[in-house]
């Protein structure tokens, strides 16, 4: 372990909490070497990967019975409101 892993190491144990299993170091480690590669690339690239989404609104709530309700929750979600509360 090189200073600057177990620098961090030691402050994200100290700072952060964690869930158990697997443990409070064990987490802390683990965010150290997260930290500790993107240093590597001196934060200057992210990858970011999506995904499609397989269902949409209507499969997870079901379609309404109202048309005209049904109508106004499909222009709802196509708006830009909406999308930007969703990003």
């Amino acid at each position: 372990m090189n200073k600057q892993l177990r620098s961090d190491f030691q402050k994200f144990l100290a700072t952060s909490g964690y869930c158990t299993p697997p443990g409070r170091a064990a987490c802390a480690l683990r965010s150290a070497r997260i930290l500790q590669d993107w240093r590597k690339v001196d934060g200057d690239y992210v990858r970011l990967i999506t995904r499609h989404e397989e269902e949409n609104y209507f499969d997870v709530y079901g379609k309404p019975d109202d048309e005209r309700e049904y109508k106004a929750l499909c222009e709802f979600i196509e708006s830009p409101t909406f999308n930007a509360l969703n990003l």
